[in-house]
């Protein structure tokens, strides 16, 4: 890790610091089979009610961005530039299955604000969404790839399941 650490009361914190390893390795091998299984704990981080919290990953991935722009890697600063819409759309979604009208008020104008931002960033990489969607969240056309939209739907089933609908 020389020298890299994980960031103290961070949630995502392994997008603060996974890229910093990928690009100092010396090498990478690849082989084409899984090691690694991800369990989601019904307790987890993750599964929690939506909070300030996750707007760590939107922090990490603009340092992401940063990274990218400052070392040359356009393929990279592409990809990231992706993943920081979207992940703002997640959000939006989140908030939006949450049920909880306090968070659309507290986030609306931060989320506006960074959306905007991600806008921009598409518009500069000439990066063209994959599917367009009115989200009545905050009365908004907006771009969603399609593994968004399967996430959004499976998301919103366990969420009737939970409330027993």
């Amino acid at each position: 890790f020389c020298g890299l650490r994980f960031p103290m009361g961070k949630i995502n914190e392994d997008e603060f610091i996974t890229y910093k390893l990928i690009f100092s390795a010396k090498k990478i091998v690849y082989i084409n089979t899984q090691l690694y299984y991800y369990y989601v704990r019904q307790d987890s981080i993750m599964n929690a009610p939506w909070s300030e919290k996750r707007f760590n990953a939107i922090e990490a991935i603009s340092e992401q961005l940063i990274f990218a722009r400052k070392n040359g890697y356009k393929e990279f600063e592409r990809h990231t530039v992706k993943r920081y819409y979207y992940q703002l759309l997640s959000f939006m979604a989140g908030i939006k299955m949450s049920g909880n009208k306090d968070l659309k008020i507290i986030y609306k104008k931060r989320i506006k604000r960074e959306l905007n931002r991600g806008k921009l960033l598409l518009i500069k990489h000439h990066i063209k969404p994959d599917y367009i969607k009115y989200d009545d969240l905050f009365g908004t056309v907006y771009p969603i790839s399609t593994k968004l939209r399967r996430y959004r739907m499976a998301a919103f089933r366990r969420l009737q399941l939970k409330k027993g609908l």
